[in-house]
């Protein structure tokens, strides 16, 4: 479950990292795919970058729904610490 979560948020930062890569080449002057313009414009990456954000949040949710599945002190004093 949480690996899934962490391995999708590796793949989707891979995307944002990839699609910028493009982006500069294109500022640079260099020649890009046509088939790349829709994919790499500002907003569609800034689209992929808030995909690799939720991706990150649910892995945090999954390993906060784990850890409070195993009650104990230091889970408690935790969850105090974090205001939850």
């Amino acid at each position: 479950m949480t690996l899934e979560e962490i391995e999708e948020a590796e793949e989707a930062m891979e995307n944002v990292k990839s699609s910028m890569g493009v982006m500069w080449d294109r500022v640079r002057g260099k020649s890009i795919a046509h088939f790349l313009d829709k994919e790499t414009t500002p907003v569609a990456i800034y689209r992929q970058a808030i995909d690799a954000a939720c991706e990150m949040v649910q892995a945090a949710a999954m390993l906060l729904k784990y850890e409070m599945s195993m009650p104990s002190k230091e889970t408690e004093e935790s969850m105090e610490e974090y205001g939850q």
